[in-house]
């Protein structure tokens, strides 16, 4: 208490190192603040689910994809859009050092055979023929692996998906392409989905509708605030306090190099109900005092107020502050930085409040506050509230029991999410495109389901195989799955062409030596890399991988 009050006796040094330490602050948010939204930030890397993940990005070069939607509305099998789709591809693996690879229509693999060899072409040969066009659609609509994947049903759409090496810019990325694909418009439409474009535009967003939302919130506790304390200098002293401990939250934060998550939007909020709190008990007690002494001087008045409420507001500062530590046992990385710099932002608020309340006492004297006249025949409403509580306590206990079985229900209905597209108005660009991909598509999100057998050559088992095949059709039959793709739909396809369609072919042989020389085949005629996302080099680690029309978790 001492040093509070010797402190709050040079109230110019105080506001020195006050405006210090806040330029400081700013200054550090301003430089380095960002918002992050990749997902995979959100755990540490020692959890064992990322580290697992992580294995398997590495083995089947699993990695984030921008989808480019080219739409057009006569069919896309005609000459001008053909060549566009395949100028686009190029491109794009021109333009964009972050692209690491492009897949369309125009260089996809078709898997074929020809006089009992299997052979692997683009479905594009350069050819923009009418008889050529025919041919590749009669080809797409042969191979279930592009056929309603990368091309839709009806024929009016097709998927350029980009996909993306591990240090992308997404932010930077996706609003460059925005701009960049408007060059290509017209007469195709071309919009672009995929999870890098939302965690983009959230980055983006994210700041935009925080420096709208925070003046808000300011504004109206301002007004707030006046209406109930009557009091320009208390109000103002509130307002430095909630701005001085979101500063200080969010400096430390920046200074430390964490970036700021989705949750870390709800500190300020949060800092602003608790740090009035305070400023309004000092505000009541200081109030208080001078109604039950009028001649008390400033020395006497600063150290009182500071000298009863000390006690209170250090309590209940603590208090708060250990329960928002508390959140530190977390393995969310996002919830344990939120209960730690919330906690800091706490007790920079306490100690902000026990300083300048007494501070501006030595710095302007006194505060006169105008006493209201207490009409004697109307009690006052708390007056009222008091006799309630005091002389109906059965009904207070019903009431509590209420609310507190009320409270236990409302809990049991809440449910956790990470939907990105949640956070988007229904009729946001973002996700009119994402709804219009998972209608034509197979959908905008993914899930790698790996599977790993002890010995090497499993995943050419017929009877492996075929169990992984029925594992496919299970999950396809979910409404929310759109289609998967594994090493059994690359066989199932290799099938189906060297029995040239005949019925029944699309589906897993009985014979391992058959299997293995499809692969063989596939191996010297086709484009390894493609193989090297479903099976490792041993056949002893498989990757489904199921896309989903929907970010729910």
């Amino acid at each position: 208490m001492k040093f509070i009050i010797s402190l709050a006796k040079r109230p110019y040094v105080l506001l020195c190192i006050l405006l210090m330490l806040s330029i400081l602050l700013a200054f550090s948010i301003y430089n380095s603040a960002s918002l992050e939204t990749d997902l995979s930030e959100y755990m540490p890397k020692t959890h064992p689910a990322f580290i697992a993940s992580d294995n398997a990005e590495q083995l089947f070069g699993i990695g984030d994809a921008i989808l480019i939607v080219l739409e057009d509305t006569q069919g896309i099998y005609n000459t001008d859009t053909i060549e566009k789709i395949d100028a686009i591809t190029k491109a794009l693996e021109e333009d964009f050092e972050a692209i690491e690879r492009v897949i369309s229509l125009t260089n996809a693999d078709n898997i074929q055979s020809s006089d009992g060899f299997l052979e692997v072409e683009p479905f594009f040969s350069g050819n923009t023929s009418e008889k050529a066009l025919l041919s590749m659609k009669a080809d797409v609509e042969a191979n279930p692996m592009i056929y309603g994947r990368n091309v839709s049903r009806d024929g009016t759409a097709t998927l350029i998906i980009a996909e993306l090496g591990e240090d992308a810019d997404t932010k930077a990325l996706q609003k460059t392409l925005q701009q960049w694909i408007g060059q290509w418009e017209g007469p195709q439409k071309l919009r672009i989905a995929g999870r890098p474009v939302i965690e983009g535009s959230l980055a983006e967003l994210g700041p935009k509708d925080m420096a709208i939302m925070f003046p808000l919130v300011i504004l109206t506790m301002i007004i707030l605030l006046y209406f109930l304390l009557r009091s320009v200098r208390d109000t103002v002293l509130n307002m430095v306090i909630v701005l001085f401990g979101t500063l200080l939250a969010f400096g430390s934060m920046t200074l430390l190099g964490i970036p700021i998550y989705a949750v870390d939007t709800m500190i300020p909020v949060m800092l602003i109900a608790i740090g009035v709190a305070y400023g309004i008990h000092m505000h009541n007690t200081i109030h208080h005092l001078i109604a039950e002494f009028p001649t008390i001087g400033k020395d006497e008045l600063a150290r009182k107020s500071v000298q009863t409420m000390i006690r209170p507001i250090f309590m209940t500062a603590l208090t708060t502050a250990i329960g928002f530590v508390a959140l530190m046992s977390s393995q969310v990385l996002p919830v344990r930085y939120f209960g730690l710099f919330a906690a800091i932002g706490v007790l920079g608020e306490m100690v902000l409040a026990l300083l300048l309340f007494p501070a501006s006492i030595y710095l302007l004297g006194v505060p006169k506050y105008k006493q209201r006249v207490q009409n004697l025949a109307k009690p006052s409403a708390m007056t009222r509230l008091n006799a309630l509580i005091m002389h109906q306590p059965k009904l207070i206990v019903v009431l509590s029991v209420f609310i507190l079985a009320v409270g236990i229900w409302g809990t049991s209905k809440v449910w956790i999410d990470t939907s990105f597209l949640a956070n988007f108005e229904k009729d946001s660009a973002i996700v009119e495109t994402d709804e219009y991909v998972n209608a034509k598509f197979g959908g905008t999100s993914t899930l790698n389901v790996i599977l790993s057998a002890e010995t090497e050559d499993s995943f050419k088992d017929p009877q492996v195989l075929q169990t992984m095949d029925r594992m496919q059709s299970e999950l396809e039959s979910n409404p929310i799955v759109g289609n998967s793709l594994s090493l059994a739909t690359f066989i199932k396809q290799m099938n189906q062409v060297m029995e040239e369609h005949s019925q029944g072919s699309y589906s897993i042989p009985d014979s391992q030596e058959l299997i293995s020389q499809y692969l063989l085949l596939y191996e010297f005629s086709g484009d390894p890399e493609t193989l090297e996302q479903v099976i490792d080099y041993t056949y002893s680690t498989a990757n489904i991988t199921v896309q989903l029309k929907s970010d729910s978790s």
